[in-house]
């Protein structure tokens, strides 16, 4: 148990206590001026610092971990509803992206998150599409509405997109800036390769589905590497591979859906 450094009669001893059954009994190892037993109370001293540094920086990296989820997780909602981008993505729409894709704002994901949860399934947005075509004015003030939406939400996800990558890289590289370079290098990679599997790969819807999938890549890969190296405790080691399984499986879903939207792009 505890090494404790105590003062008996004016001069510091070196005392450790140990659990014996029941009871909890303590042994004098000796003055602390000797060698022997100032030594090990130094060296459990530095182990518990060293402890208490590993158990902040994992707190720390928690703390990053959910707000990188948070982040790719709005994002995952917002690609599934892609049908809903590409149907009301007009010009103003475009321009409005390629202005967001030059900004690095930080954006309000509480916000967004509202917006999206607002917006109809894919299936009732067909049935609101089938009335406006036979007439109906209430369905055709709706599918306006929903083009307004869209306008907003596909530019306001670019600085979502944008926002995340920085805090996957940030997590990766720290504060060295040549492997920052290196991984925005290796991911702007892995983003051209998804584009050259695309028709229209200039179009920034195109480019948004692209960089969405690329990010959640990354951050699989760090969360894995991240779950395999890690020497925590056996709960704190549950958490990071239950992180890593959720963000394989974003990437997965992510990555399904890039699949249909390419086939639908495809076809046009």
């Amino acid at each position: 148990m505890s090494i404790e450094k105590r003062t008996i009669r004016g001069k510091p001893y070196v005392t450790q206590s140990v659990r014996m059954g029941d009871k909890v009994t303590k042994f004098h190892l000796g003055p602390y001026d000797d060698l022997a037993p100032q030594l090990l109370f130094r060296w459990r001293r530095l182990g518990n610092i060293e402890f208490q540094n590993s158990l902040e920086a994992f707190r720390s990296n928690q703390t990053l971990n959910r707000e990188i989820a948070r982040s790719l997780d709005l994002l995952q909602s917002f690609v599934e509803r892609w049908k809903f981008v590409i149907t009301y993505s007009t010009t103003r729409v475009h321009t409005r992206m390629k202005e967001n894709m030059m900004n690095e704002n930080v954006p309000d994901l509480e916000q967004l998150r509202i917006e999206i949860a607002k917006l109809p399934p894919s299936h009732r947005i067909v049935a609101i599409s089938r009335r406006a075509d036979n007439g109906c004015e209430a369905s055709r003030t709706i599918l306006d509405h929903l083009a307004d939406q869209a306008d907003g939400l596909a530019a306001s996800m670019f600085d979502v997109i944008q926002f995340s990558k920085n805090q996957v890289i940030d997590a990766i590289a720290g504060e060295s800036y040549s492997v920052q370079l290196a991984i925005k290098r290796l991911l702007k990679s892995e983003i051209e390769k998804l584009e050259s599997q695309l028709a229209h790969a200039d179009d920034p819807i195109c480019q948004m589905f692209c960089r969405v999938v690329g990010v959640a890549w990354l951050d699989a890969l760090r969360c894995t590497l991240e779950a395999a190296r890690s020497t925590v405790a056996a709960a704190d080691q549950l958490k990071l591979q239950t992180q890593a399984d959720r963000a394989c499986r974003r990437f997965a879903s992510l990555a399904d859906e890039y699949r249909k939207f390419r086939e639908a792009i495809c076809k046009k």
